[in-house]
């Protein structure tokens, strides 16, 4: 996927995630931030991609949808998350 690419997935998802969240549509919602997440994670972005995924992992769990063992494979890829910066003392 080449980066305008990248871009414009974005938009649209994030659109219709919008629209899905008007509508009151959970379903669409984790939908789309779950695909937000696989662009974040073609982009090289896995912050942003857990983001995304742990997001649509609460929607899905708040409707029982069987896609949340998805969602928890897809965060199980992830690499771990860097550890907290601490502050000088």
């Amino acid at each position: 996927m080449a980066a305008g690419d990248h871009r414009v997935a974005t938009a649209h998802f994030d659109a219709a995630r919008a629209g899905f969240r008007e509508i009151g549509n959970r379903d669409g919602e984790a939908e789309s931030l779950s695909a937000l997440g696989r662009v974040a994670w073609a982009q090289g972005r896995p912050d942003l991609a857990r983001a995304r995924w742990q997001a649509a992992l609460v929607r899905y769990q708040e409707i029982g949808s069987g896609s949340v063992a998805m969602v928890r494979d897809l965060l199980r890829q992830l690499p771990p998350d860097p550890p907290a910066a601490t502050a000088p003392v």
